[in-house]
């Protein structure tokens, strides 16, 4: 008796590699801010995964905001950064937790999930004595580059 011939069974491919979304920065100035001061920060999102990222979203929270903002991310290439960059007072002296997260609405299949958050803290120090006389040279504007590697 001979029957049907075998079927053969489709094997999936191997994945290649997927996209891998960090904040590889988070960075702020100036660096001893004071009550009062406009601190500028600064978020990077870098994806350090082996394929291209579609575009995805970032959320930066300062202290206790309950609805942070959320900046849409272009699609990023392997080893391609992001750079955000937001101002902000902050009138109560005391420590602050800065939170970003990449991909914060999931929309990107990561190759790791669990590395999307970076938080750090920023201490804002009680501003001068207003009566008293304070001498503030300034300095002038940083210059910014932008360079490609």
């Amino acid at each position: 008796l001979t029957g049907p011939d075998p079927v053969a069974t489709p094997t999936p491919a191997p994945i290649t590699g997927r996209p891998d979304l960090t904040i590889s920065n988070l960075n702020f100035s100036p660096g001893s801010p004071k009550a009062g001061d406009e601190i500028t920060f600064w978020v990077f999102v870098h994806n350090t995964g082996a394929a291209a990222a579609a575009p995805s979203t970032l959320r930066f929270k300062v202290g206790g905001e309950g609805s942070p903002p959320e900046t849409p991310v272009p699609a990023l290439s392997p080893g391609q950064e992001y750079q955000h960059e937001r101002r902000m007072t902050l009138n109560i002296a005391q420590d602050y937790t800065l939170t970003a997260t990449a991909d914060a609405r999931g929309q990107v299949s990561e190759s790791d999930e669990a590395n999307n958050v970076r938080e750090r803290t920023i201490t804002v120090a009680s501003a001068p004595d207003p009566g008293r006389r304070h001498c503030r040279r300034e300095s002038p504007p940083a210059e910014s580059r932008l360079s490609s590697t």
